[in-house]
């Protein structure tokens, strides 16, 4: 059986101390409320009439991001307007650690099943999608065929042995449709990768992406077969959406999207089961 080894708990004053604007308040004066996430531990801290998110990785997922990267893309991300501020970062010997303060989101709230159903809500996602991959900017990291592959085997490594003998057909059929996508794919395109409800909030009349740890430049399928994939989307609204985004798209595409939902829901699948227990 694969080894999963679990994540120390680390005292949250000590790390709410590493923040400079907390340095030197009084933990009375620091309201803290733990928030749900799967790859940190967030909290939702207010002080001195201010409110911010605290997001403390967990060491299990950490060593498979790269901090530096998440950096470079979120911060574009904020300056086309899809993701809240980073106010501050912590730095250590390789770089970023993980650990980071956010402004608050005002009244937040996770998209709901029903919420999928709603055709202002897609067409605001879409909207942000049509954003983000239209842009000028190159993300940092690439998920290309060869980097799926490798996930793919990862997580599938990471799953007992059990798992791994139920799951080598999945992860064997997986591979193949990878290597059909390779004669029709777009050019990649600045992503977030990890589209999931719980990274998509719904604010005041808007839309917020927010955990861009995943993101770098990739096929512009993987958000779009993510989002129709948490949606449900019927064969025609899923059409729609493709249209939405990419107008002058081919039979092909449509092809290759498909196959890329397939991709997209068997790596999420592997990545639940490797890691969803710890937690």
């Amino acid at each position: 059986m694969a080894h999963k080894k679990m994540d120390k708990e680390l005292p949250l004053e000590s790390l709410i101390k590493r923040v400079p604007i907390f340095s030197a308040l009084p933990s009375a004066e620091i309201k803290v409320k733990k928030l749900a996430g799967l790859t940190n531990n967030n909290y939702h801290l207010e002080a001195n009439n201010q409110k911010y998110v605290l997001r403390v990785p967990r060491q299990s997922t950490n060593k498979n991001i790269n901090r530096n990267h998440e950096a470079h893309n979120a911060d574009i991300a904020y300056q086309l307007g899809l993701a809240p501020k980073v106010l501050w970062r912590e730095e250590g010997q390789g770089g970023f650690t993980g650990l980071s303060l956010v402004v608050a989101i005002d009244q937040p709230r996770t998209l709901m099943p029903t919420d999928w159903n709603d055709a202002e809500t897609v067409n605001a996602i879409a909207d942000s999608l049509r954003s983000l991959q239209g842009s000028k900017h190159d993300f940092k990291g690439k998920l290309d065929h060869q980097s799926i592959a490798k996930h793919l085997n990862n997580y599938f490594q990471l799953c007992s042995t059990q798992q791994q003998e139920e799951l080598q057909t999945e992860l064997q059929q997986a591979l193949k449709l990878l290597e059909d996508i390779k004669r029709h794919d777009r050019k990649p395109v600045p992503s977030h990768i990890d589209l999931v409800s719980e990274n998509i909030l719904q604010g005041e009349n808007r839309i917020w992406l927010i955990d861009w740890e995943y993101s770098a430049m990739a096929s512009p399928f993987w958000d779009i077969a993510t989002i129709m994939n948490m949606g449900f989307f019927n064969e025609k609204k899923a059409l729609d959406f493709l249209k939405s985004l990419i107008p002058d798209y081919t039979e092909n595409d449509c092809r290759c999207l498909k196959k890329y939902q397939s991709i997209v829901s068997s790596i999420s699948y592997f990545w639940s089961l490797a890691y969803l227990d710890q937690f």
